[in-house]
């Protein structure tokens, strides 16, 4: 059974929150979200997972994508990406995350620099894009971003 995890995509101004994590020696960056607790209903998870990561307080809009990892020996993990319709507070630094796992920062980035950072999972990168422009896309199901060739796995 997979486990599932909210992400929300939040846009001020054109530039989207990233999240900077370190994890066994690495860096990188995602969008805000984290594991939807036992009986917990999804818009709350999202919403308790942005006030932890964030500091801020967030009113969720649609549902704009779905993806899973799926790495058949480890984990599977079913992610549920919204996009925040508005939010308020003060942008603070992040809190949680697993012991093997470090939030450095939580950053409002340009979409111009998005194809500079380290993106997890990548493929978000074009819906992030899409979404700083205004665009609303239909939801969709992006498949599973695990990183391997389907043959491979």
């Amino acid at each position: 059974m997979p486990s599932v995890r909210v992400s929300v995509v939040i846009v001020r101004d054109q530039d989207v929150l990233l999240i900077r994590h370190r994890r066994r020696g690495r860096a990188y960056w995602v969008v805000p979200g984290g594991q939807v607790q036992e009986f917990e209903p999804l818009d709350a998870a999202a919403i308790r997972e942005i006030r932890e990561e964030t500091g801020l307080a967030v009113h969720l809009g649609p549902l704009v994508a779905a993806f899973e990892i799926n790495d058949r020996w480890t984990r599977h993990v079913l992610d549920l990406v919204f996009l925040a319709e508005s939010f308020t507070g003060t942008l603070a630094r992040p809190s949680g995350g697993p012991g093997v796992e470090t939030l450095d920062r939580a950053e409002f980035v340009d979409p111009a620099a998005l194809a500079a950072l380290d993106l997890r999972p990548p493929e978000l990168r074009p819906l992030l894009e899409q979404l700083v422009s205004g665009a609303r896309p239909i939801p969709r199901y992006l498949g599973d971003l695990t990183g391997a060739p389907a043959a491979e796995r």
